[in-house]
């Protein structure tokens, strides 16, 4: 009978070696140089991102290659919530140009119907003008009426 933490390809080994070996370890214990190598560079994986100084590391020396746990600005911009947000912003500016553009015309077209309703004026200023100078009504000077009744 195999135990769960026993290698799928170790057939050298008999239970009637070991006494021990029929009892299940806690913990899985590799049984061939293979399972040796993947545990030890999964030890140093683990060994490299955690806050322990490494074996041989002297005090005086900078250290290299330090990653802090947390992640840093530039890794927070480059991920899913840094696109989100930028997203998120991009839409923001979008919509601020468009109501600046929309006042804008409003103001656009409001100055042309205050310049429309200025010009109104002033050709009814002239009419009247014109009407008060005894114009015909023919759109005239009153002058050259004057000249041309003589």
């Amino acid at each position: 009978k195999r135990h769960a933490n026993d290698d799928a390809g170790d057939e050298s080994s008999s239970p009637d070696d070991d006494p021990s070996s029929s009892l299940p370890s806690p913990l899985p214990t590799p049984r061939d140089m293979k399972s040796v190598a993947t545990v030890l560079a999964l030890a140093r994986t683990y060994s490299s991102r955690t806050s322990a100084p490494p074996s041989g590391w002297d005090p005086t020396m900078p250290v290299m290659h330090f990653a802090t746990p947390n992640p840093l600005p530039h890794q927070l911009r480059g991920g899913a919530l840094g696109a989100m947000q930028l997203n998120m912003a991009r839409l923001e500016r979008r919509r601020q140009k468009n109501l600046q553009e929309a006042e804008d015309k409003q103001k656009e077209e409001e100055k042309r119907k205050a310049a429309k309703v200025e010009a109104a004026k002033v050709d009814d200023d002239k009419r009247a003008n014109n009407a008060a100078d005894g114009g015909g009504g023919g759109g005239e000077p009153a002058q050259m009426q004057k000249d041309r009744n003589r």
